[in-house]
C-alpha cells in the first residue's frame, strides 16, 4: 500500500459521502495520507492537522 493509494481511497471516501469540504487530521502514516490528499484535493479542506510522533 502506497502513501497514493490510501489518499485515493480517503478522497473516495469523501466523495461518496459528500463530505467536503472538511477537516482532515492524520497521525502517524496518516499525516503524510492526509498531506497527499490535502494536496490533491485542496479546495475541498478547510483545515489539514498532520502529528508525527517520534518518540521512545
Amino acid at each position: 500500500m502506497t502513501i497514493e493509494a490510501l489518499a485515493a481511497q480517503v478522497i473516495a471516501v469523501i466523495e461518496d459521502s459528500g463530505a467536503a469540504p472538511a477537516d482532515l487530521a492524520g497521525f502517524s502514516l496518516g499525516a503524510p495520507t492526509a498531506a497527499a490528499v490535502a494536496a490533491l484535493r485542496p479546495d475541498e479542506f478547510v483545515k489539514l492537522v498532520r502529528d508525527f510522533l517520534d518518540r521512545p
